[in-house]
């Protein structure tokens, strides 16, 4: 099995979200993945597995996840940073 076939997040809500919110994953600044998350309450958690894109043609490598949100634009905007984290496939 692959590692990221059995890598999960875990998502807490540190405020309330609308569910315009999504994670963007990133490996050395290229976008992976979107992930799009349901509206939650405060404190609220999700488990997630990491999509299978992040890891695709690497064994190691580095990992940037950003919380996205639509701006009142409407464009979608980095809310958050996090990372980076060590990524083994």
């Amino acid at each position: 099995d692959n590692v990221y076939s059995t890598t999960v997040l875990t998502i807490r809500a540190d405020e309330r979200l609308t569910g315009d919110t999504s994670l963007r994953f990133l490996r050395k600044g290229d976008v992976r993945d979107d992930v799009e998350l349901a509206q939650m309450d405060v404190g609220q958690m999700r488990r997630i597995r990491l999509p299978s894109r992040v890891c695709a043609g690497v064994t190691r490598g580095t990992l940037e996840i950003q919380v996205m949100r639509k701006a009142p634009t409407g464009a979608r905007q980095v809310v958050d940073a996090l990372g980076p984290y060590a990524l083994r496939c």
